[in-house]
């Protein structure tokens, strides 16, 4: 972040920094810098514990972390139950979105996604769910939902002998109003 933020009639414009170089502002910002996580990639070494390479995006780093943290043990990369990977939501539309994401590979051993969705992040109430074999491709369009509302997706991985033993992160979005 710059700390050289000049105010503008309209807004503020960025002005090169002098020497010394600092980023430890004196003030509050002045403008509001806007990064988007899709577009910055992670530089430091590989993270093996979790999963995190070098270049990889910083979105998908702190999807991994945001797993690792709130269910562990759905992280493992020797366990046969693992969380999906990689979950994006996009398309969204007035009443549609598109959700995708990868099934983990060996030795995990996934026989099925449920893909669930609600306007509470608790899911007390879910608005809908859709079981998804690993056989089909990981990416499904939610359709029939509300203009302007708020939803909660998540997805639930199986194995032969455990139903929905791993819970993935929760995403949210909004659908456009009409």
């Amino acid at each position: 972040m710059s700390c050289n933020c000049q105010p503008k009639p309209c807004g503020c414009e960025d002005t090169k920094l002098v020497s010394p170089v600092t980023t430890e502002c004196a003030i509050s910002e002045l403008c509001d810098e806007v990064v988007s996580f899709e577009c910055v990639k992670y530089t430091g070494n590989d993270i093996y514990t979790i999963d995190i390479k070098k270049n990889e995006r910083l979105d998908l780093v702190v999807k991994k972390l945001v797993l690792y943290l709130t269910n562990p043990n759905c992280f493992n990369p020797l366990a046969t139950c693992q969380s999906i990977k990689n979950f994006n939501i996009s398309n969204v539309k007035q009443t549609e979105a598109t959700v995708s994401y990868t099934v983990p590979g060996a030795p995990a051993t996934i026989t099925s996604t449920k893909l669930q969705w609600s306007t509470d992040p608790a899911f007390v109430t879910v608005t809908g769910s859709q079981s998804i074999l690993v056989s089909a491709t990981p990416k499904w369009t939610i359709i029939n939902l509300s203009a302007n509302t708020t939803y909660y997706v998540r997805l639930l991985t199986s194995t032969s002998g455990s139903a929905d033993c791993c819970t993935s992160i929760t995403l949210s979005f909004k659908t456009l109003t009409t």
